[in-house]
């Protein structure tokens, strides 16, 4: 199960009211263009954020024909693809991103709850 932690939208607070950045390992995906940042972290939604985020953008099909590094069509080796492209290089720091008031921040994690 997943839980959409934090939707920032005009709002000075980053993803979940904390000031601290995304862990190393974090899922950033961002189009610079519609000003859309969505984050997850590994084992924690990463997987569903990188659908979702390929998916609005119509890259999804594109990425499941895609044949990196595994040789399938394993989402997250598109996810480097994608993050490569001009329009969607990920910020440097997504605290102060999410900060500004003309980005949409999305953090999704898993559930506290499937843990316990």
């Amino acid at each position: 199960m997943l839980a959409i932690l934090a939707v920032a939208a005009a709002s000075a607070a980053p993803p979940c009211g904390t000031t601290r950045p995304p862990k190393p390992h974090s899922v950033l995906l961002a189009n610079e263009k519609d000003k859309l940042l969505v984050t997850a972290v590994a084992k924690g939604g990463a997987t569903v954020a990188t659908q979702l985020m390929l998916r609005r953008e119509g890259l999804l099909e594109t990425a499941l024909r895609h044949r990196g590094s595994h040789g399938t069509g394993w989402i997250h080796d598109y996810r480097h693809v994608y993050a490569r492209q001009p329009n969607h290089r990920p910020p440097r720091n997504a605290t102060a991103t999410c900060r500004d008031r003309a980005w949409s921040c999305v953090a999704i994690i898993r559930s506290p709850l499937d843990r316990v």
